[in-house]
């Protein structure tokens, strides 16, 4: 049985980022060691192996063992691999599998971005491969369980069940935004890379900042997926949000320090993401192995389109500038839904962005409301719309 380790090597700079490289240690944590050969005594205590009847079964329980940071583990599944390479494709397969992505907060990104390394091994015998994992993870079991409870409590203080898609993005990114504070801690500490950290301590990097904000809108529904790459040339995590059917850029770490959801990094589009400073520039990277999606690929660019520009609340007709003929739009769709048309002169975008008062109803109180911030900002006022609605 050979058993190869990985570990997420975890970046701490002066700008600090945090999702963490993977590089190649072995068993002593020597470095640039490809692979290392131990012997079966050495993974004595692996006694139980669960066997399942698919990978897909295996998946699942390697999934329920990784949600409950299990440092140890294995499976077994019912092929007989060939070679010792293709025991090890089907030993990461399984683990890729594990990490997709589903519809809970807990499981998918939040996962993945929680290991610090992993270990993998296997064993043919009698017509089954036996597959073995160890993991470490940056956060303890009993950190996640109060992670479980702290962000409860968070989602039902923010009354998430009663907001539509586009006010849980606001409400949970403003959340987050004013709640933790960067952390200039330059030792290595695990908590700063975990969305404990970011909720209990209130103290992390961008890591615990993805973490948090893809916990909890996964939670309401929203879909979310964390980027790993690099920004201002050191290594860096942002999100994807998904609104209207498309996904937005997203980075909260960035923004925190700006004013939350009236940063510059906040439901950007891919063509303007990078606008506000061209030193921070997002760059995805992929250079994880399988249990990593390669963000830059077809596929994924596919499963996650995302949209080229901003997101502007009250923006009706999407031209990056809010004045009375975004009312005049709002008023021309309602008129057409009143006399039984439809709303197919606005894009699902424009539409989310017409609701400005987040009844998910497109009517005259919207053209009202946002006439009165149009007005109100001719005159000087110097608050985004969404500011200027919270303090109605």
């Amino acid at each position: 049985m050979i058993f190869n380790k990985k570990r997420l090597l975890a970046l701490i700079t002066a700008a600090v980022t945090a999702f963490s490289a993977l590089s190649t240690v072995s068993a002593s944590a020597a470095e640039n060691t490809l692979s290392n050969q131990l012997p079966v005594s050495a993974f004595a205590d692996l006694i139980s192996v669960a066997d399942t009847a698919s990978l897909d079964e295996a998946a699942e329980y390697v999934r329920n063992y990784l949600k409950q940071r299990n440092s140890e583990f294995s499976v077994s599944v019912p092929y007989a691999a060939a070679s010792g390479e293709e025991a090890d494709k089907l030993t990461l397969d399984v683990l890729a599998h594990a990490l997709s992505e589903t519809d809970k907060g807990d499981e998918g990104d939040y996962i993945r971005f929680t290991m610090e390394s992993y270990q993998y091994g296997n064993r043919v015998s009698g017509g089954r491969t036996a597959l073995y994992y160890r993991i470490t993870y940056y956060s303890t079991p009993d950190e996640e369980k109060a992670v479980d409870k702290a962000v409860a409590q968070a989602e039902a203080e923010l009354h998430l069940d009663e907001k539509s898609d586009r006010e849980k993005i606001y409400a949970v990114y403003d959340f987050i935004a004013k709640n933790v504070k960067y952390s200039k801690v330059l030792e290595e500490n695990n908590s700063i890379f975990t969305a404990y950290g970011a909720i209990i301590n209130k103290d992390c990097v961008c890591q615990g900042y993805s973490l948090l904000l893809y916990r909890m809108l996964k939670d309401a529904g929203i879909g979310c997926r964390i980027i790993s790459g690099t920004s201002k040339g050191e290594r860096h995590t942002w999100n994807l949000i998904k609104l209207g059917g498309k996904y937005y850029c997203t980075d909260l770490t960035w923004d925190a320090t700006l004013g939350g959801t009236d940063g510059q990094y906040f439901l950007k589009g891919s063509a303007d993401f990078d606008n506000y400073r061209k030193d921070y520039t997002h760059v995805p990277v992929f250079e994880y192995e399988e249990i990593f999606p390669d963000y830059n690929s077809d596929s994924f660019k596919a499963e996650y389109p995302t949209w080229e520009k901003r997101f502007i609340l009250g923006d009706s007709d999407e031209n990056g500038i809010l004045d009375g003929n975004d009312a005049s739009a709002i008023l021309s769709c309602y008129a057409a839904m009143s006399i039984g048309g439809n709303s197919n002169e606005m894009s699902p975008v424009s539409m989310i962005s017409s609701d400005i008062t987040g009844d998910g109803v497109v009517d005259g109180n919207d053209a009202s409301g946002l006439l009165a911030y149009y007005a109100a900002f001719s005159s000087g006022l110097r608050l985004s719309l969404y500011q200027y609605l919270s303090k109605r």
